[in-house]
């Protein structure tokens, strides 16, 4: 099989991987005289949600400082859940802990993680009502409370 040809069926394979949920994708390439192996790799992290939280818990709530997202769409192949805090103007973001709460309606809500901090892994939890909450360290430079965005990847 030549180069040329190769490539033909090679790269609509690694882009098309990009795309898929698993950890990797493996292709048998045949040729009349030989097989070749193909593997193409999945991204090493992909961002399943994002969520803006209050540097403090919101009016009337104990701890919540943000809204409900998911984490039930997890992709198949990954192992942990990767935090990122984004869009603040906080002094040090890296400063920035949180506690991650399951919203569970009539029951009392369930704390999932506690002290996340930016670039930290943690363990899968697929749940669809999951809330940032008890936000700490997110100050600006005059000592008041910030807000933050924190995106949650799928990563290994």
């Amino acid at each position: 099989m030549s180069i040329k040809s190769l490539t033909k069926v090679a790269l609509p394979l690694v882009f098309a991987a990009s795309a898929l949920s698993s950890a990797s994708v493996f292709a048998n390439v045949k040729s009349s005289s030989q097989t070749q192996n193909l593997i193409a790799s999945a991204p090493q992290r992909q961002l399943i949600a994002t969520v803006r939280s209050q540097g403090e818990p919101q009016r009337g709530q104990k701890s919540r400082s943000s809204g409900n997202f998911s984490t039930d769409n997890m992709p198949q192949g990954y192992s942990s859940l990767c935090w990122q805090v984004s869009e603040t103007s906080a002094v040090n973001p890296s400063q920035i802990k949180f506690n991650v709460m399951e919203d569970l309606r009539v029951l009392k809500d369930k704390t999932i993680f506690k002290n996340v901090q930016a670039s930290e892994k943690s363990a899968v939890k697929k749940a669809r009502n999951l809330y940032i909450a008890n936000p700490s360290g997110a100050y600006d430079k005059f000592g008041n409370t910030v807000g933050f965005a924190v995106n949650i990847y799928a990563c290994n």
